[in-house]
């Protein structure tokens, strides 16, 4: 059947929309959402020559897949929790790709799941740093969140490589009696000892593990960040998960 409208029709227009929402194909406003619809539409109308409709976007579908851009499923399901409200996932992208997110992944499929999750932490709270934080918090215990890696100083092989042991460890050399005692004290009442200066707590935090490897997991999952930025404090960190482990 021949196309009954010269003009796009505003049906069309839906049935298009509806049709690329369903089969998680880009068609925004954006370079690559035009560049899709133009493909589709020059094949129904211009070389079929027939209404733009479900069945005929499902023809074209079957034959131009390998040149139609799709969103990755990280890329649709943020585009499905920020379509919920236009306006707060817009608040929240502009705090995500500032300056003042240097701690969580941007780019790419992870990018967009560390903003989903946000997004999802947030439904129903006012956008602001704190919140952004709290948020933070919460999706990196419930579900994980992509952090930025932290790339360790090199060492030169030239140097030499101390351990820290020798014939006593350096956590314990030149400390005073009360230190000593306090130390004592601590470790008497179970509770961490605390670290000498330069420990790698985020070492020690990846090593505290659970009762079982479920635990373990959401273990590894809890981080704790500085206040008032995303920056994790590993630190901080550490003792939480140990405190979560029972120890």
């Amino acid at each position: 059947m021949s196309r009954t409208s010269e003009q796009l029709t505003q049906q069309e227009i839906d049935a298009f929309q509806k049709f690329c929402y369903e089969n998680r194909i880009v068609s925004d406003e954006g370079e690559v959402g035009l560049a899709n619809g133009t493909l589709i539409g020059e094949y129904i109308i211009n070389a079929w020559g027939v209404d733009v409709d479900p069945q005929t976007l499902a023809v074209a579908l079957s034959k131009l897949r390998d040149r139609i851009v799709f969103y990755t499923p990280a890329e649709f399901q943020y585009k499905q929790i920020a379509d919920e409200d236009s306006a707060r996932a817009n608040a929240l992208n502009a705090w995500f790709h500032s300056p003042s997110n240097t701690s969580l992944v941007k780019d790419r499929d992870e990018g967009f799941q560390n903003q989903s999750a946000l997004l999802a932490e947030l439904r129903g709270r006012e956008i602001t740093l704190k919140t952004i934080q709290d948020a933070i918090g919460r999706a990196s215990f419930k579900s994980g969140l992509h952090y930025v890696p932290v790339i360790s100083r090199s060492v030169d092989p030239r140097q030499h490589a101390d351990d820290g042991t020798g014939f006593m460890p350096k956590d314990q050399v030149n400390i005073s009696a009360r230190e000593a005692a306090a130390r004592r004290a601590t470790a008497a009442s179970g509770k961490p000892t605390p670290a000498p200066q330069g420990t790698d707590y985020r070492a020690l935090a990846d090593a505290v593990k659970g009762s079982t490897h479920s635990k373990t997991e959401q273990i590894q999952k809890m981080f704790t960040t500085r206040p008032g930025t995303s920056d994790i404090d590993y630190e901080q960190t550490y003792y939480a998960r140990r405190r979560a482990a029972g120890l």
